[in-house]
């Protein structure tokens, strides 16, 4: 179980060891999902599911129309069928997740419970998952 786990110091703590600068953070809530939001990029989301698992995911390409993602999943199938095969060393299931609803593709993965207990790798499955939304965004285009 993950309920002894205060999720906004572990975020605070995480991004200041990543290098963002403390003053740019503001004060997380524990108790609902936590957003980092980004230039650019698209925003991250950390929050506690009804188990007390810890989810970190991301919405690529929110502004396209079902239809319009649903081509390009058709075309990318390959690239993200074999990326999604790859194993996830921070994923509880050793995998992320992909997931097509109403309003957008969601790259997501369930937090092994190994990376919550330590600001610092908790950190890498920040930035390890940053880099995942590149890459999905990347074979998206």
């Amino acid at each position: 179980m993950n309920n002894n786990i205060d999720l906004a110091d572990l975020v605070r703590k995480a991004l200041i060891s990543c290098g963002c600068n403390e003053n740019l953070l503001q004060n997380f809530d524990a108790h609902s999902t936590i957003q980092l939001e980004f230039d650019e990029k698209p925003s991250i989301f950390i929050s506690r599911d009804d188990e007390d698992e810890i989810w970190v995911w991301s919405s690529l390409m929110p502004l396209l129309t079902e239809p319009e993602r649903e081509t390009l999943l058709e075309r990318s199938a390959s690239l993200i069928k074999e990326k999604l095969e790859a194993e996830c060393d921070f994923s509880a299931t050793k995998k992320l997740e992909l997931d097509n609803d109403e309003d957008a593709i969601h790259l997501k993965v369930k937090v092994d419970p190994d990376y919550l207990h330590d600001h610092e790798k908790f950190s890498n499955v920040l930035t390890g998952f940053f880099e995942e939304i590149e890459t999905y965004s990347e074979m998206l285009r």
